[in-house]
């Protein structure tokens, strides 16, 4: 079931938040520093880990950071979320859609 859940943060996760900071998909698998790229996988976290129930691990694995990094964007992400008036739990459902 987790295989198919870190397909879900692949495929659809990154491509739909990848551009709400500005940035491309590939940018959020790369490691970078850059701000938007950060705040983008913020913004993923906030929805993998909480709402869809991933492990920090694996969601670090397919964004390519440390668990640690993960587990500090989860709030992170969902105020950055929230200020851009996107529910992080409707955001899941859809994303299993």
């Amino acid at each position: 079931l987790s295989m198919v859940l870190m397909g879900v943060v692949s495929q659809r996760l990154l491509p739909r938040l990848a551009p709400v900071f500005g940035v491309p998909p590939a940018a959020l698998r790369s490691g970078s520093r850059l701000r938007a790229v950060t705040q983008a996988r913020a913004a993923v976290s906030a929805v993998a880990v909480p709402v869809l129930g991933l492990p920090a691990t694996q969601v670090a694995a397919v964004l390519g950071v440390t668990q640690t990094a993960v587990l500090r964007g989860v709030a992170r992400g969902r105020s950055l979320l929230e200020a851009q008036r996107i529910d992080p739990e409707r955001l899941g459902r859809e994303a299993l859609m």
